[in-house]
């Protein structure tokens, strides 16, 4: 693995729990602006303090989560759409282990909303973070960095294609150092 791709890898960790944290906080103060105390009136009140304490280790548990969800394998190709379907299972799988704690030991808080619109604002701040990682990464592989090194065998019109599209597709992130015609030593 390229040291450009680790390292955008380690980065999505601390970028999730960013995410997360500002997720909770911004759902924590949506619940009080003028529109939603409008449609329900506000009958907890939960100090800031407290709730970024329960925040952290929700955030905390929702990582664990993530990891086991396989958010942060090394060993694979990112694509954005596989990319924010496992941000929303994971973000899901999050929200039922909130549930489920809440509905045991109702020992969090009373606002469902608070719940739910954190729920939704991690999906969309996650979401939003990996874009901006695979942005990054198609922009380093557009000016050659971290490009995968790759050996083409094939004669045909396949492998044509194929060496065309590297050599032109950069974004792509592989660069093609040799080709052969087959599986001997003869280059093409």
């Amino acid at each position: 693995m390229k040291r450009s791709e680790l390292l955008l890898s380690a980065i999505l960790l601390p970028l999730d729990l960013a995410a997360l944290l500002v997720a909770g906080i911004s759902a924590y103060y949506l619940r009080f602006t003028d529109i939603f105390t409008s449609l329900a009136p506000v009958i907890f009140r939960l100090p800031f303090l407290a709730y970024f304490r329960i925040l952290l280790v929700i955030s905390g548990v929702w990582l664990v989560l993530f990891v086991f969800s396989g958010l942060y394998n090394l060993n694979q190709e990112r694509k954005l759409r596989n990319e924010i379907k496992k941000v929303i299972m994971a973000c899901s799988l999050g929200l039922v282990a909130v549930v489920i704690y809440i509905f045991f030991f109702r020992e969090l808080f009373s606002s469902r909303f608070i719940v739910l619109a954190a729920y939704i604002l991690a999906m969309i701040y996650m979401s939003l973070a990996r874009i901006i990682v695979l942005a990054i990464k198609r922009g380093l592989y557009s000016h050659g960095l971290g490009l995968k090194r790759i050996v083409l065998i094939g004669s045909g019109k396949t492998a044509e294609i194929l060496l065309h599209e590297f050599s032109t597709n950069k974004k792509l992130g592989y660069e093609v150092v040799k080709r052969f015609d087959n599986f001997g030593l003869e280059e093409a």
